[in-house]
């Protein structure tokens, strides 16, 4: 299950920061869902016996969430993805 997971997250990834990089606004939409879904795979992988590795994937799975929900990015988004 988790290789599949990472296989769902590498791709949608590249997709979103190919999307967002030709400006558009799904691959946003679509970076924020990947975002979310990483880092509760992350919360559950640390819940059922995850160590140091997977805390420390928490903590950047978490900044890039927050970074991307923040609210200067989506005044970004709404302004140049139009």
């Amino acid at each position: 299950m988790a290789l599949v997971i990472s296989i769902f997250g590498f791709l949608a990834s590249a997709y979103s920061g190919l999307a967002l990089a030709n400006d558009s606004k799904r691959g946003y939409q679509v970076a924020i869902g990947v975002a979310a879904v990483l880092t509760a795979a992350t919360i559950v992988a640390l819940v059922t016996g995850g160590g140091v590795g997977v805390l420390i994937n928490l903590v950047f799975d978490v900044a890039l969430l927050a970074l991307l929900v923040h609210p200067q990015s989506r005044d970004y988004a709404s302004t140049f993805f139009e």
